[in-house]
């Protein structure tokens, strides 16, 4: 008896673990969390705290003053669960910090940097950094932003393409407003030409954060041949070169790139017109227009083609892609109805009408499978197999009861 009764009680058990294994394992969803410890001849953790994106025209940042329950020269502050965090200042009783040191590389960083709220910031995502101060204090008053990706490259311009003359200097401005908790600011395209090189400087000034797999720059020009893309990060290196510095554009750290074209690969020469478009992604990223989804199992589309028309049908803006979230975007149009017409290899071809500025939110377009959803899919195994173990063990459980 005490036999069958410990067997009950590890199939029990087993099932119960079962069954919140299956919840994690289907909806699991971190949270940001910046943990705060001050030390005061041991460390002691004193506040959890969350940094969310503020809208612009706001500072984009959130600020929290923590009153500490210590007196202090030294704080650590751990962040988690987010895709991305940044720390722009961090004050103890007014004062800026002596020594900033980010433990998880164990480098020094400048304590400039979080001497004032000014987005000159420090990369916190999922790090430790420790701030030292000279005098002790209890008030702390933290500016950070911890946010998850999202958003679209912008395009510029998105309508047409603005032109060059391959001579001499010409800079080109563009205020862009990001939907990530960049700074809004003004974007510089200086355009020059030396003997049988296109050269191209490009200030992305809102991009003040460091992110070497995620930033890119795309030169796009009309060619004999057709549009050519030119593109640049940190590891696309043939057109150019990227760098994180300080220019006199503006007082925080941010990308720069150069581009250099041969002028035998666009088929241009001295004194010629060039026809550009320039389109930037870092995780400064352009507000999404819509969706684009399977419309038999609800999955974001990938690469999606995605077209703006005018009401007769004539393309207005270039077809572009849908990002990894299934997301595009459409800025800086001019107020009016339009029509989106979304393409995608394997689904049937769906346009929609289209109001800028939307009304109702962004839309979300589904795309139906060629040949229609497929009832008999098979689940994905722990959709169905760990409830049905669940099940299953429950039975189990309820016969040995009821046979006693």
């Amino acid at each position: 008896m005490r036999l069958d009764k410990l067997s009950e009680l590890s199939c029990f058990k087993f099932i119960v673990g079962t069954m919140v294994f299956a919840i994690l394992l289907l909806g699991s969803n971190a949270i940001a969390v910046e943990q705060i410890e001050a030390y005061n001849g041991s460390w002691q953790v004193v506040s959890e705290e969350q940094f969310p994106g503020q809208a612009y025209p706001d500072y984009r940042y959130a600020t929290r003053t923590i009153e500490l329950p210590i007196d202090t020269t030294k704080v650590r502050l751990t962040q988690s669960g987010t895709d991305t965090a940044h720390l722009d200042m961090a004050l103890l009783d007014g004062e800026a910090p002596a020594s900033v040191i980010d433990k998880s590389t164990n480098t020094a960083v400048a304590p400039a940097k979080l001497a004032q709220a000014d987005y000159d910031v420090i990369n916190a995502e999922a790090r430790t950094i420790e701030i030292s101060w000279t005098k002790s204090g209890s008030s702390l008053i933290l500016a950070a932003v911890e946010e998850n990706l999202f958003g679209v490259p912008f395009l510029w311009p998105q309508q047409d393409y603005l032109e060059y003359t391959l001579d001499g200097p010409e800079t080109f401005p563009q205020y862009l407003i990001p939907a990530s908790s960049h700074p809004a600011s003004t974007f510089y395209a200086t355009f020059s030409t030396t003997p049988g090189e296109l050269v191209v400087d490009l200030d992305a000034t809102g991009d003040n954060t460091l992110d070497p797999n995620g930033d890119w720059a795309e030169l796009r020009i009309i060619t004999p041949d057709g549009v050519k893309k030119f593109k640049i990060s940190d590891t696309m290196t043939t057109w150019g070169t990227s760098t994180f510095e300080y220019t006199n554009m503006v007082t925080w750290e941010h990308k720069t790139y150069q581009f250099n074209i041969p002028l035998e690969e666009i088929g241009l020469s001295q004194g010629d017109e060039v026809q550009f478009q320039i389109s930037y992604y870092g995780t400064f990223s352009a507000p999404a227009s819509g969706k684009v989804r399977d419309a038999c199992t609800d999955e974001e589309l990938i690469g999606a083609d995605v077209t703006l028309l005018d009401n007769g049908g004539s393309i207005i803006l270039p077809t572009t892609e849908t990002n990894n979230n299934g997301d595009f975007s459409f800025f800086s149009l001019e107020d009016g109805n339009y029509k989106i017409k979304v393409e995608k290899t394997g689904y049937t071809t769906e346009t929609i009408d289209y109001q800028y500025p939307p009304s109702s939110g962004a839309p979300t377009i589904r795309l139906t499978p060629v040949g229609g959803c497929q009832t008999n899919e098979i689940p994905e195994y722990p959709t169905i197999a760990l409830p049905v173990i669940s099940i299953i063990g429950l039975t189990f459980l309820l016969h040995r009861r009821k046979g006693k």
